[in-house]
């Protein structure tokens, strides 16, 4: 008998030493994942992401997500938005990354932009949430074109090589039976860029007048106050790309303004900027320095 029960405990301790041994069984993968958004642009609409994606776990820590969607944005030459989706695994998800990009146009209306990301995020997260059980309720969904163009077999050319023109006026008039106020502004630009270099002109003028009528009987005065304003700009920057983290640069600025009491000011110099990080990771991090020299020259309409 205890013989049986000195087996019986030795077979107990091989048993648990033995189960200690042996590697744990992986984690079960979730029933959806958690997804943290790490969105800081002004096209961002948590609310509108979160009503239309509603097969994920939307979570307030990051530590808490099994995937980390940081946005970014910068503006395009053309004027749009290319906007960055960076789908970083976490947890289960570890070292599955991914990136997508939407490019917007100038034109675009904020509603079409922020459908255009939704459709992005919906992409992005389907990778993830195949590997879930929510996976199997998954389907895929292709829009056909009403007219499928033709394959190109030569890249389009550009026919105002890569520049973009930009003009702008407005203005704006108000008045009552003693006062009055006229202004009006308008800017022409021009721009190009490309990997290379970077170019961009632009001229500005304004223009504002002010009238107060102003009288009083008791010591006879009657006349009108009249203040004018006026301004010019023409500003000038380029760029030359130096590798993926030196580019160097000039800048200049001429102005005249009656308000700043200066018939014509310039400003400009040279200027050298260092990337800690390469350039085509700007969308991730970014860190620079800069230093810039140059001259100051003012040309006074009144001296004082």
């Amino acid at each position: 008998m205890r013989s049986m029960v000195r087996c019986a405990v030795r077979l107990a301790a091989w048993s648990a030493l033995l189960a200690g041994s042996l590697p744990a069984q992986e984690d079960a993968p979730p029933s959806t994942i958690d997804v943290f958004l790490d969105c800081n642009t002004f096209f961002c609409d948590f609310n509108h992401f979160r009503r239309e994606i509603a097969y994920v776990n939307w979570v307030r820590n990051r530590e808490d997500a099994d995937v980390h969607v940081l946005v970014t944005a910068r503006q395009t030459g053309g004027g749009g938005w290319e906007l960055t989706f960076a789908f970083l695994g976490r947890g289960l998800f570890e070292g599955r990354d991914n990136t997508l990009q939407h490019v917007s146009d100038r034109t675009d209306t904020r509603t079409e932009v922020r459908d255009a990301m939704t459709r992005v995020l919906r992409l992005g997260l389907v990778a993830y949430v195949a590997a879930t059980p929510a996976g199997e309720r998954l389907e895929v969904v292709f829009q056909t074109p009403e007219a499928a163009a033709p394959a190109a077999t030569t890249p389009a050319g550009d026919p105002w090589n890569f520049w973009v023109f930009s003009i702008s006026a407005r203005g704006s008039f108000n008045g009552e039976s003693q006062q009055r106020f006229l202004s009006g502004n308008g800017s022409i630009s021009a721009s190009r860029t490309t990997d290379a270099l970077k170019l961009s002109f632009r001229v500005n003028a304004n223009h504002s007048r002010s009238e107060f009528d102003v009288v009083d009987t008791t010591i006879n005065l009657d006349t009108t106050f009249t203040s004018t304003r006026t301004s010019y700009s023409l500003s000038q920057l380029a760029v030359w790309s130096l590798g993926a983290r030196w580019s160097l640069g000039f800048e200049t600025r001429m102005s005249a303004s009656t308000f700043l009491n200066q018939d014509l000011a310039f400003r400009g110099g040279p200027a050298v900027e260092y990337n800690i990080f390469p350039y085509d990771e700007s969308t991730r991090h970014l860190l620079t320095l800069k230093y810039m020299a140059g001259i100051a020259a003012f040309d006074y309409d009144q001296v004082t």
